[in-house]
């Protein structure tokens, strides 16, 4: 008999400390549940929040792709021009070098012929007279087929000279018109990384706000993330606290 009463007194004791640990756990729970109630009360404010920075995000990234976007098309712009004055320099190049190169020719042929005229009148000796006169009446029969070309020539240098110079001044321009539209281009182009960055961030915090962190681990069809009531399942379900009626619902 007295066995009996220190089992039952035993027994008794035993139900008040599980009632104890279980009425203990409920109420942690219904403490987390509360709290993550309380969390979600505030979800709407901070979506609205996460919505409006992903939309200044994307105002922004828009806003420097279109900077970006024109500036790509001025350097293509700048670009032709440059190519274009390229071609006229290198036209005005090769002209201005045919006639410089005629010019210095024949100045040189003219020079050679008063040259041998000195030597004529200087030399006494009658064979290396007569080798310098030959050699005169060749170079001076050159002279006489072409010479007019130097004159020509010196006539029209003056022009392609200048038309060269100014190739040179504007190539020179466009090349430095075009560095500077490059050098512009990469700025934008660092710009546009970091305001693709701050709206990839902006676009995943308001997903996951949106989405509830986007936890797929919960694989309920009746239950989705937006449910008031998602955060209080997921978290009997991931600590085994609670399972479905079956694998689905």
């Amino acid at each position: 008999m007295k066995k009996t009463k220190i089992f039952i007194l035993l027994l008794s004791a035993t139900m008040i400390t599980c009632n104890s640990s279980m009425c203990i756990e409920a109420n942690s729970l219904k403490t987390k549940e509360a709290f993550l109630h309380e969390e979600m009360n505030n979800n709407p404010e901070e979506i609205e929040q996460a919505k409006e920075e992903l939309e200044q995000a994307e105002k922004e990234y828009n806003t420097i792709k279109t900077e970006y976007d024109n500036v790509n098309s001025e350097l293509k712009t700048v670009s032709n021009v440059l190519q274009q004055k390229q071609d006229a320099f290198d036209d005005a190049k090769k002209n201005y070098d045919y006639y410089q190169g005629l010019i210095d020719h024949w100045s040189e042929v003219k020079k050679k012929l008063e040259t041998l005229e000195t030597q004529l009148e200087q030399c006494t000796d009658p064979l290396e007279k007569e080798r310098l006169q030959q050699e005169y009446n060749e170079l001076n029969d050159y002279w006489i087929n072409g010479g007019n070309t130097l004159i020509n020539a010196q006539a029209v240098i003056g022009i392609f000279k200048s038309s060269y110079l100014q190739a040179l001044e504007d190539l020179e321009k466009a090349k430095s018109d075009f560095k500077n539209k490059q050098d512009q281009l990469t700025e934008i182009s660092k710009k546009l990384e970091d305001a693709q960055i701050k709206f990839d961030l902006a676009k995943k915090r308001y997903d996951e706000l949106v989405n509830n962190s986007g936890d797929e681990s919960l694989i309920f069809n009746d239950i989705k993330g937006e449910d008031w009531f998602y955060e209080s399942v997921k978290y009997v379900y991931d600590n085994g606290l609670m399972t479905g009626l079956n694998e689905t619902t």
